[in-house]
């Protein structure tokens, strides 16, 4: 029988498979080595759970305030849209042939100008605070940094 021979196949064979374990056990104590720094280094760190559920809820938080705040400019700007909306119909509703009195169109102008002012403001104030909710999403979350 040719499988209780020794051949020197065989034996390049046995050879082939003592370097592949001698290789594999190298392989799996680097690995081991790897896993311990890594648990060392986990340690040391605050529980990254505990931390990120944190942080998403300071994060929503900030987008709750940011939509009431939102929702309240919004209706500000409805009404004030409103307002406008009624002096410029009074204005049309006037009889035909009365004149416009100067003080009327001063008024319109004026509500105009205030509420382009008003809209450019929360338009600032909206996309900076929507820039500051972006930089926090995008930076990592730093424990001893408080929001």
């Amino acid at each position: 029988m040719s499988w209780f021979r020794r051949t020197t196949q065989s034996s390049e064979d046995l050879d082939r498979v003592k370097s592949e374990i001698a290789r594999l056990d190298e392989s799996i104590r680097r690995h081991d080595e790897r896993a311990k720094q890594f648990e060392d280094a986990l340690a040391g760190q605050p529980d990254s759970t505990t931390a990120l559920n944190g942080r998403v809820a300071a994060i929503a938080e900030q987008l709750t305030a940011l939509e009431s705040r939102l929702s309240s400019v919004s209706t500000e700007l409805a009404n004030q849209l409103s307002e406008l909306g009624n002096d410029i119909e009074a204005l049309n509703n006037r009889p035909p042939g009365a004149p416009l009195d100067e003080g009327t169109i001063d008024e319109l102008r004026d509500t105009q100008t205030r509420l382009a002012s008003e809209q450019a403001r929360y338009q600032i104030a909206f996309r900076e605070d929507l820039a500051r909710l972006a930089e926090q999403l995008r930076r990592p979350a730093d424990p001893r940094r408080r929001a």
